[in-house]
Parts: C-alpha cells; sequence; structure tokens
C-alpha cells in the first residue's frame, strides 16, 4: 500500500503496516474501522490514490453513503418520536460523532445506535421504541445492572441500544448526571431533533468506555482515533474544564493512560506537564483498577463495591446485584412460575458462586482489534 495512505498513523502504527502486503493493511485498517479515514486523509493532503485505493475508496463511498442516508431515516423517526412523548435523548458514541466530529458520517462506520435518556423515563422510551416497530426482548428494560437494553428496527435492521445511565460500571455511572449531561450537550444538524454531548463530556465519556471495555484487543482503533480528534479540538478553557472534570470525578489516571495510548497511535500534541499530573493523581484513584483489568462478573462486582463512593451506593448495587428485578428474571431464565422464578435466582447466585473461585486470564491488546463484543449477561 502506498504509504501516504498511512500518514495519519503515528510512526510505531505506520511502520507496523508498512511492513505487511497489501491486502494485511487493508484487513487491518478494515478491522480497526479506519480505511474510510486512511482513504479521506490521504486524498485531503493531496496524494493521488492508486487505482486499487480509488477503487476501495468509490465502494466505500456508495456503500456508506447509502447507509448513512437510512441511519438518517431511522435516527430522525426514532428521537423525533421520543422528543414528542417528553423523552429527550442524547446520541452517543459513533452515531454522534461521526455526525459531528468527522467531515462526514460515512467516515466514522457505526454497528448501531446508542441513546440516553433519563432513568425515570425508561419506560416511557422502551413503549416509544415498541410503538414504532422495534423489536425488544421484552425484558431487558427492567435491567437495573446495566442499565441499557436492546432493540431491533424491523424495517432497517438497525440495533439501538437504550441506555439510562451513561457507563455500565456503578462507579463510573454515578458521576454522569443525564439532566447536566442534557443542559451542556450540542444540537446536530441532522437529525434535526438528534443531540449529542458536549466536547469535554464526549472526551470523558469516549475514555472510560475505552478503558472498562474488556479484553482491550476487543477496543476498535476508531475508539482512539475519536479520542484524538476530541482533543485536537480542545480550546484553553476546554482543557481546564476537563482538567477540573477529571479531578472532581477522580478520572486523572484514566485519562493520562488512554491520551498516552492514543499518541502513540496518532499524531497527538499533549500537555505534558498536565498528563503527569494525572498520572501521579491517578495512583490514588479507585478507577485505576480498571486499567488492563478482567472484566468477570464477579469480579467487577467486586470492584464496583469497593469504588462507589458511598455506603448507601454500595449496598444499592449489591442488592440489584443478588436480587434483580422479577420482571428481568421472569424473562431472562423463563421463569413463569413462582417457583420457577425462585429456581433462576438459586441458579444465578450458583452461577457466580462458581465463577468467584475461578481464576480470570487477563487479555492484551495489539494492531488487530476486532469488534467489540456487549459484554451483556
Amino acid at each position: 500500500m502506498n504509504s501516504a495512505l498511512l500518514q495519519f498513523l503515528a510512526p510505531p502504527q505506520r511502520n507496523e503496516l508498512q511492513r505487511r502486503p497489501f491486502s494485511e493493511q487493508v484487513a487491518a485498517l478494515q478491522r480497526g474501522r479506519l480505511l474510510a479515514v486512511a482513504l479521506d486523509h490521504a486524498q485531503r493532503q493531496g496524494y493521488r490514490l492508486a487505482p486499487v485505493e480509488q477503487g476501495l475508496w468509490d465502494s466505500l463511498v456508495v456503500t456508506q453513503s447509502a447507509s448513512v442516508e437510512r441511519d438518517n431515516a431511522v435516527l430522525e423517526r426514532l428521537l423525533s418520536t421520543l422528543d414528542a412523548r417528553g423523552c429527550p435523548a442524547l446520541l452517543l458514541k459513533g452515531a454522534a460523532l461521526g455526525r459531528w466530529l468527522y467531515a462526514a458520517p460515512a467516515l466514522r462506520p457505526v454497528s448501531d445506535f446508542d441513546l440516553m435518556v433519563a432513568a425515570d423515563q425508561r419506560l416511557d422510551a422502551h413503549q416509544a421504541l415498541i410503538d414504532l416497530g422495534f423489536i425488544s426482548d421484552g425484558y431487558s428494560q427492567h435491567d437495573l445492572i446495566s442499565n441499557q437494553a436492546r432493540y431491533c428496527d424491523r424495517e432497517s435492521g438497525r440495533f439501538v441500544d437504550l441506555h439510562w445511565a451513561l457507563h455500565v460500571l456503578p462507579e463510573l455511572a454515578c458521576r454522569f448526571d443525564f439532566n447536566e449531561l442534557m443542559k451542556r450537550s450540542v444540537a446536530l444538524q441532522a437529525p434535526s431533533k438528534g443531540r449529542a454531548l458536549c466536547r469535554v463530556d464526549a472526551l470523558m465519556h469516549a475514555v472510560v468506555h475505552f478503558q472498562a471495555h474488556q479484553p482491550p484487543r476487543n477496543r476498535p482503533a476508531i475508539w482512539l482515533h475519536d479520542l484524538a480528534l476530541l482533543v485536537r479540538g480542545l480550546s484553553a478553557v476546554e482543557w481546564a474544564d476537563l482538567d477540573r472534570a477529571v479531578r472532581a470525578k477522580r478520572f486523572a489516571g484514566l485519562h493520562a493512560e488512554a491520551l498516552l495510548e492514543v499518541q502513540q497511535w496518532f499524531e497527538l500534541d499533549l500537555p505534558a506537564d498536565l498528563i503527569a499530573q494525572w498520572q501521579q493523581l491517578g495512583r490514588g484513584e479507585c478507577s485505576r483498577n480498571l486499567i488492563n483489568a478482567n472484566q468477570g462478573h464477579v469480579a467487577r462486582m467486586r470492584r464496583s463495591l469497593a469504588c462507589l463512593p458511598t455506603m448507601q451506593q454500595r449496598l444499592a448495587y449489591l442488592l440489584t446485584c443478588l436480587f434483580p428485578a422479577c420482571e428481568w428474571m421472569r424473562g431472562r431464565y423463563a421463569a413463569v412460575t413462582s417457583a420457577q422464578l425462585l429456581r433462576a435466582y438459586v441458579v444465578r447466585w450458583f452461577a457466580g458462586a462458581k465463577e468467584s473461585v475461578a481464576t480470570p486470564v487477563p487479555a492484551t491488546g495489539t494492531f488487530e482489534r476486532t469488534s467489540p463484543s456487549r459484554g451483556h449477561r
């Protein structure tokens, strides 16, 4: 592959790819969801694409443009309905970032849509999706552990993840308030009712999502590219806001580690003194345990209990883990009668006890990142 196509990468990653055959370079970029970004960057820098590269670009433009058009139609229908029913939603992750952070949504491929609503409106939002013809498993709207439910659009086949907390880990989620996020959010040009996290909030969400997603090999490289673009656009005021926020939320170490990894992949000018301060702060932060941590359900629960700020939050989370909502248990374990429901709880407790004595096997990550698994129970 023409080395011009790899100029958007930092030297370590660029050199690694340049040693590979053309087909492997393309496959690696595709796995990282970076091929469109690479082709677009080369053209913007004035490089002329080889015929095979031009063919890849033309194919991506046609495919992704059609996909974006369909996605916009789904999001327009979905967000307009939620807003009309008094359930304003935030568009999260790639679907949001592609519509304001990237030059075009087609450059930021997504596997699904992520929406966030207020926790007390989750059932209203669930009903709105069902009325629109989205398919649900019928019980995940009662999941108070992961605080998310998945739906499929009958018309387009697109999946939607509805969240009522910003993260599955309670010690991360409890530090973000939906109403505050909504107040600071930014309007998208399309869809008409679309709103996204502001740059600072989007960066913090991207960092905690990246760091907590296990195993590391399942973190696509496009997530690091998202972070690179978010950081490059920070103003001096936004850097100060970010610094105050990560210190207050005790996420300084997570951000230092994530941004240093981004710098290994993409050209990025970071304030060295601030990053050093964040690293120092991170040594005393409970969230440091998320870095390269095994995320088995029981191990995750133990870490969450240790990291939640108050005893009340710890007790509430423990009770939710031990006694999930009956509606969720009935659906998850097909428990119709009271006896079946009791048996389902016992089966769940036994599985948790069995996992607690298992030996976790840590995983390491490389350039060969694959699409993320949901990691849902």
